[in-house]
């Protein structure tokens, strides 16, 4: 049986399973739609922690490369004073 609605609650009390237009695509779900976008914001959020944190990497890579760099000019200037 196929059920449509706006009605989250009715939903959620009659859903086993949930198909989802996303992306131009369906997304297959096994539970109410209520676990559904649950599941989905803690994807999102996870994603966004793992971004948070490759940036952090990245962040703290430049600033060694710099640190280097600095360091190798202060030691050419030693060099030929």
């Amino acid at each position: 049986m196929v059920i449509t609605s706006h009605d989250q609650a009715l939903l959620d009390a009659v859903a086993e399973e949930t198909i989802a237009l996303r992306h131009k695509g369906l997304k297959y779900f096994p539970g109410p739609p209520s676990e559904m976008f649950d599941a989905e914001e803690k994807e999102r959020l996870g994603k966004m922690k793992q971004q948070a944190a490759l940036d952090k990497k990245k962040e703290h890579a430049r600033a060694a490369e710099l640190k280097s760099k600095c360091q190798g000019l202060m030691s050419d200037r030693g060099q030929h004073s």
